[in-house]
This record gives structure tokens, C-alpha cells and sequence, in this order.
């Protein structure tokens, strides 16, 4: 009986362009799941001049296979300033960002000032964690020209005028085009120009997947100029990405050591100096970038996954264990 022998279904989100699924038709809507971070997917999706749902992705996506624990990149990507002085010490010498040598020491694109509260932390009740802004007035930011190519300039200038009308009144989502990345729990990073999932592949193996979205209605030279900066930042064959993925090869092995498997993880960064705040329920936040407060959000709810029975256990959210995470 064809009926009751075909293929499982999952549950599909298409959230303004972006496709979310679960095989648990028990567990609820991705919006509610994403949480306060909802809008700031949404904002991520949308193209420069704010349209929704206005990005294409280049293609083919870039899929690799790394020997490390999934968990490596993808947990410890929530929120790592830290470890940018040394493990990536050669790119600013390198100049790979998008305005080449025009600032030195920089290589993302050059951000324009913005009145905002920036803070590190997650979100104990879901597991989403990296940073988290609060725009202190609405509208977009002045368009700040760094692009060597020609003519780049000239058209996300002209996207951006079209964007602050549309944004005149309204406040951007915490993670308005370059505010940063977050991690959507378990295992997905965002930001306004790449998306990258990571998924366990057996034991000691994980996937991991690059998406770089660009605006559907660009023309050539621009989305040329933006494949060829992802290109060379992220990826297996990325400046950045290799520098990272020597630390998650060795961190792995390393872990498993005769001494290494006695001893706990140290996330004590920032630890006592996070606080909560009533805009954000379930939030911790942290004044400082260099917090581990995202790691130590996102370890608190993979414990309540590892123990749970069902999503009656985890969700609506239980939030008897959140305030001793602070603690730990």
C-alpha cells in the first residue's frame, strides 16, 4: 500500500526565500523557533535595496567534507573575535576585502557608523546565539564606497537610497546588512552574505555547506565582483576558512587525548559580566565582544536536546535551568 510505504515528509518553511525543514511534525513553526532572531533572517534574505526574498545564490554550492567533530565549527562560529589576532594574522596583509588596501588591517567590507547598542550573548531558551544589536533610531546607514572593481559602487549606492526609503521609519532587525552573524541552533550561521551550515557525517566527520547570496536583479560586474570576494574569504579554498579549518583539524584529535578526554572545555570567557534584558526574553547578553556567552547558550541547549524526551520537554521553552548557565 503505496499510501502508507511512500517517502517521510518533512515539515518546509519557505521564510522569505530561505527553506527550513524538520522530519518531527511535532515541533513548532520555524518562526517560533527562530525566535528573536526571526526578523533578523528575514532582513538577512532581503537584497541591498531591501526587497524581500530578492537574493539568488551562486552555483554550484560549495560542499566539502571536513575530519573533525560537527560541533567544532559550529559551535564554537556563534560568536569568535577572539581568535582573529592570531589564527587569522595574515589577512589584513593579504588585503582580500572588497576595498583591498584602502583600510588597512581590514578585510570585510567597510562599514558605515551607525548609532546602535552591540552586545555578545544567545538565547538559553532556543540555543541561537552570536551577537545582538539595538539600532537606536530607524532608517539605513550612508552608503560607504569600497569596491575596486568599477562601477560596484555606483549600483549599491543607488540600492541603498532606495533602501533608506523604505526603512525611513522603521528600526532594522538586530543584524541589519553588516551587523554580524548569528547562529540559527544547531548548526547554521547567517549573515547578509553567506549562509553555512554544518552537519555531522559520521563520527569524527562533519559537512559543511557554503551559500553566497547576491542580489537577483544585479548586474554582472557586481555579482562578478561578489563571487570572486567570497571566493577568495570563505571556502575550502578561502583565505579565511583555511586558516579555520587547520584549528577544527587539530582541535578534534587533540580532544580525544589521554589527558585531553579528563578535562572539560574552558568557556569561562566573559563569565559573571553577562545580564538579561526584557526586550530580548531569554537573552544573556554581555558587554563584551570576547564573551563565550553564545558557546556556553548553545552547550545549555544541546544538554536539554541530549536529555529530552520529546518537544513537550523543550518546547514552549522550560526556563527553570536558564539563570544557573551564567554560572557554570
Amino acid at each position: 500500500d503505496k499510501s502508507e510505504w511512500g517517502l517521510h515528509e518533512a515539515r518546509v518553511c519557505n521564510y522569505y526565500g530561505s527553506i527550513w525543514a524538520t522530519w518531527d511534525r511535532k515541533a513548532p513553526t520555524f518562526e517560533d523557533y527562530a525566535g528573536a532572531y526571526a526578523p533578523s533572517v528575514r532582513h538577512c534574505m532581503q537584497s541591498s535595496d531591501g526587497e524581500d526574498n530578492g537574493l539568488e545564490v551562486f552555483r554550484p554550492i560549495i560542499k566539502w567534507r571536513l575530519p573533525t567533530n560537527w560541533k567544532v565549527p559550529a559551535f564554537t562560529s556563534s560568536n569568535d573575535p577572539a581568535h582573529n589576532a592570531m589564527t587569522h594574522r595574515s589577512m589584513p596583509a593579504a588585503a582580500i576585502g572588497p576595498q583591498g588596501d584602502k583600510v588597512p588591517g581590514a578585510f570585510m567590507g567597510i562599514p558605515s557608523p551607525f548609532p546602535k547598542e552591540g552586545y555578545t550573548g544567545g538565547d538559553h531558551n532556543l540555543g541561537h546565539s552570536g551577537g545582538y544589536n539595538f539600532y537606536l533610531q530607524p532608517g539605513v546607514p550612508e552608503y560607504v564606497d569600497t569596491w575596486l572593481e568599477p562601477g560596484v559602487d555606483d549600483y549599491y549606492r543607488a540600492t541603498n537610497e532606495l533602501k533608506k526609503k523604505k526603512y525611513a521609519d522603521q528600526t532594522m532587525a538586530s543584524f541589519g546588512h553588516g551587523g554580524g552573524h548569528f547562529v540559527i541552533f544547531p548548526n547554521v550561521s547567517v549573515d547578509h552574505w553567506r549562509i553555512r551550515p554544518r552537519h555531522p557525517a559520521g563520527v569524527g566527520t562533519s559537512e559543511l555547506f557554503r551559500f553566497f547570496p547576491v542580489d537577483k536583479n544585479a548586474p554582472k560586474h557586481v555579482k562578478d565582483a561578489q563571487r570572486h570576494y567570497v571566493m577568495r574569504f570563505n571556502g575550502p579554498i578561502g583565505m579565511v576558512e583555511q586558516d579555520d579549518m587547520e584549528n577544527w583539524n587539530y582541535v578534534y584529535p587533540a580532544s580525544k587525548g589521554t589527558i585531553a578526554r579528563r578535562l572539560p572545555y574552558n568557556f569561562q570567557a566573559g563569565m559573571g559580566r553577562n545580564f538579561t534584558d526584557e526586550r530580548v526574553p531569554g537573552f544573556h547578553l554581555s558587554h563584551t565582544s570576547q564573551s563565550e556567552e553564545g558557546h556556553r547558550t548553545r552547550f545549555s541547549r544541546w544538554l536539554a536536546f541530549m536529555e529530552a524526551g520529546s518537544w513537550d520537554d523543550l518546547y514552549p521553552v522550560h526556563k527553570t535551568t536558564t539563570p544557573e548557565w551564567g554560572k557554570i
